[in-house]
């Protein structure tokens, strides 16, 4: 079965059973929340994702001191196309301003593959965490100085066993700090 949304942002929050195949199109797309699935992963025979149009992949964070047992999304897919214009994203979807494992202090940087920068008030960024080769872990946020820190960028794993063509953004950067 095929499920195509346009116009509207689809969140899922208790898993979206039935589709093999997912378009996202016109302005709209669609959200899949880690929590949805104890693992993180949703599997499709094929995503297509249009122009003007996002898929979401929002990351599991259960708001405890123990950053082990947060989780990204997974994706498992046969064809995956990424139009000119179309976005796969996490950003955003990692540890909020000033938490997680590599979070920033008094306006820093957070760390994740490496040291977070230092502010130019001095406050001091980061440990870095994880590995820079395969990273899983969520990013952890900046640190709050004058104005809040961003949040950290999601986690994504794509495993695509047949064609990718990537034509978009497929992305999971950090938010920008909030003045």
């Amino acid at each position: 079965a095929a499920f195509s949304t346009g116009n509207v942002m689809l969140a899922v929050l208790n898993g979206l059973t039935g589709p093999t195949s997912i378009t996202t199109k016109n302005n709209g797309g669609v959200e899949l929340y880690a929590s949805t699935k104890p693992s993180g992963v949703f599997e499709y025979e094929s995503v297509t994702v249009e122009a003007n149009s996002t898929l979401l992949l929002v990351s599991y964070n259960n708001s405890n001191p123990n950053y082990t047992d947060d989780y990204g999304r997974t994706l498992l897919v046969n064809e995956l196309t990424v139009q000119t214009g179309g976005t796969i994203s996490a950003d955003g979807q990692g540890y909020p301003a000033a938490s997680g494992p590599g979070a920033g202090a008094n306006g820093g940087g957070a760390g994740h593959g490496g040291v977070g920068g230092n502010s130019s008030n001095g406050g001091i960024g980061g440990n870095g965490y994880g590995d820079i080769y395969a990273p899983i872990e969520l990013g952890s946020g900046g640190g709050s100085g004058n104005v809040a820190g961003g949040a950290g960028g999601g986690a994504i794993k794509l495993v695509v066993s047949g064609e990718l063509v990537n034509n978009g953004i497929i992305s999971a950067n950090g938010n920008t700090a909030n003045p």
